[in-house]
């Protein structure tokens, strides 16, 4: 917001071109030796600022035109700007709620900041009720007693052994059935949640997906799963009973399903490395803005200003493998908050921490404080394998990767493709390239001789255009039906009938697939006094579609291929009405 607000006063002084940027030098000059990672993030920080600059440079010449309309129609209207369209201008347009006031005020108009306030807060409820895991959402009602949501409560979150054990001997205190309902016990097929004294499953948070496993009690087995957090009551689990019962007060035993952890642990641990990976490719300014750890992948969203090169993307990966191939143990330790950020820990900005928090570190690469589980070394990831990398916001970017044995998976999937396709093309896999050049080059030139052939075929072989051209009102017009024709082959038909015809009107239908394109065309001496885009403006809707275009050439497309000589037909009509008028 600052950074955006000195843009706008650079713009009121007279500079049309992103001016920030080019400051960097002069504060790394003045402030360079009190903070070094001005100096050492010098490049960086420059082209962060220029992409920021020309970002904010669009929103104003999309957004400032539709600001103008809006107060103008304010003025128009007694002078109050209503709050929700202000506010429409902020959240869809991103022009800056400073901005808009200012410009509000120096028209001398009012906003309706209330109107602003409410169109916020909606937004910001309906951005919580979507990231909101419905089952554990805090807002639902649970039917519970008192006295049992006063032991639930005093029960805490302190139960949770998953980072020792991923099976522990516990007690149920607590069983809900499907509506929410405090219940004795579940039956067989019956879904609902369950709250235990103790629990290796751990609960969604940083990103990383809720463990899954079984119950097994006296008289049932149960499948848990998911994890949900309602209120300050210890996790619940929801589970479904697979046979037998499962009683309130039961002494049973909680797994998590080992092969899923294990898949989990190693996309977290995952997670950690390419962070690392990325600050040391990219740079410094490299943060992480969000996660997704779960057992088939994982998703890592990260700042940076630009999309990344195949080369950064080759270089990112090989530097993880590296470290999976070190086999370097993670080191796992609670340490004052403070004392683990002096560390060099990496933090999340915006998430909260406690006076304590949990420190995961791949000595001599990666330091973060997470909550989650990991692997106990490096090598227990396996391959680590990229999958795509895109962008998902303003100077966001997203990578998807998989390792352990989803990356096997994939390799193997990609390496029997690869046989499939050197044995259909006769070829060894390092000649793939080359014969798949040679074939869509092949293909090309088949397609044009075939366009060619339909283009003949469609004019007719030895029969002059003219013979398809009839006289309406004085001028010719030619008005067919043509098959096997692609937008590119019938631009090029309709040029040749108005070569071939000098002055007239061309109206081509081809249909595909129970589709219909329509292409007109009217010669130069003619299209003042008959508009080919208001021909296919009237003629499209008789094939349910509609188009325009240029006074001499227009297209549309239509629906239902069946009407088509209707539509030819009409068009007889037409040019009789467009002339006499």
């Amino acid at each position: 917001k600052i950074m955006r607000r000195a843009m706008r006063h650079g713009k009121r002084l007279g500079f049309e071109r992103p001016l920030l940027h080019t400051l960097v030098d002069t504060v790394v000059d003045q402030f360079g030796e009190a903070y070094p990672e001005v100096h050492s993030g010098r490049s960086s920080i420059t082209q962060l600022i220029k992409s920021e600059e020309d970002r904010f440079d669009a929103v104003l010449t999309n957004g400032l035109p539709r600001l103008e309309q809006t107060l103008d129609k304010a003025a128009a209207a007694g002078g109050v700007v209503p709050g929700d369209e202000a506010f429409r201008l902020y959240d869809t347009h991103g022009i800056p709620q400073d901005f808009i006031e200012d410009t509000i005020e120096s028209r001398r108009l009012t906003l309706d900041r209330e109107g602003f306030d409410r169109a916020m807060a909606s937004q910001r409820e309906k951005a919580r009720a979507k990231s909101t895991f419905k089952a554990g959402s805090t807002e639902t009602a649970w039917d519970a007693p008192d006295e049992l949501k006063t032991m639930l409560e005093g029960a805490g979150d302190q139960g949770f052994r998953g980072y020792e054990h991923t099976e522990v001997n516990t007690q149920v205190l607590a069983a809900f059935n499907e509506r929410r309902q405090s219940v004795d016990g579940l039956a067989a097929g019956e879904h609902g949640f369950v709250a235990l004294a103790q629990t290796p499953f751990y609960l969604e948070a940083g990103g990383q997906v809720s463990d899954v496993g079984t119950i097994r009690a006296p008289k049932g087995e149960v499948q848990v799963t998911g994890v949900l957090r309602v209120g300050g009551w210890p996790r619940l689990h929801a589970v479904h009973v697979r046979h037998g019962v499962l009683q309130t007060r039961d002494l049973v035993t909680a797994e998590v399903s080992p092969p899923i952890r294990n898949a989990t642990r190693r996309h977290h641990t995952a997670t950690h490395l390419l962070h690392a990976a990325l600050r040391q490719v990219l740079g410094g300014h490299v943060k992480q803005s969000g996660s997704l750890v779960a057992p088939d992948r994982l998703r890592f969203d990260f700042v940076h200003f630009a999309a990344l090169t195949h080369e950064q993307i080759l270089e990112i990966e090989q530097i993880v493998n590296e470290q999976v191939l070190r086999n370097t143990p993670v080191e796992t330790e609670i340490k004052k908050t403070e004392e683990a950020i002096a560390g060099g820990a990496m933090a999340l900005f915006g998430e909260k921490y406690g006076d304590r928090v949990r420190v995961v570190s791949v000595p001599g690469f990666s330091v973060e404080l997470c909550g989650g589980t990991h692997v106990a070394a490096t090598g227990d990831i396996g391959l680590f394998a990229i999958l795509s990398e895109s962008g998902v916001a303003a100077g966001v970017r997203r990578i998807e990767a998989i390792c352990g044995l989803e990356a096997l998976k994939a390799y193997q999937r990609d390496r029997d493709e690869l046989a499939r396709v050197a044995t259909a093309l006769t070829a060894r896999p390092g000649e793939l390239a080359t014969r798949v050049e040679a074939l869509a080059e092949d293909n090309r030139r088949l397609a044009r001789e075939l366009q060619q052939a339909r283009m003949k075929a469609a004019l007719g072989v030895g029969t002059a255009a003219t013979d398809a051209a009839i006289d309406v009102a004085g001028i010719k017009l030619v008005a067919r039906e043509v098959s096997g024709l692609d937008k590119d082959g019938l631009r090029a038909l309709v040029d040749r009938h108005r070569d071939t015809i000098k002055s007239g009107v061309v109206v081509l239908a081809c249909p595909s697939d129970g589709k219909v394109s329509v292409v007109v065309g009217v010669t130069p001496d003619l299209s003042k006094k008959i508009s080919a885009g208001e021909v296919v403006k009237q003629l499209a809707p008789i094939v349910g579609g509609r188009g325009g275009g240029r006074p001499d050439f227009a297209e549309a497309g239509g629906k239902d291929a069946a009407k088509i000589p209707d539509l030819l037909s009409a068009s007889r009509t037409l040019v009789e009405k467009l002339m006499s008028s």
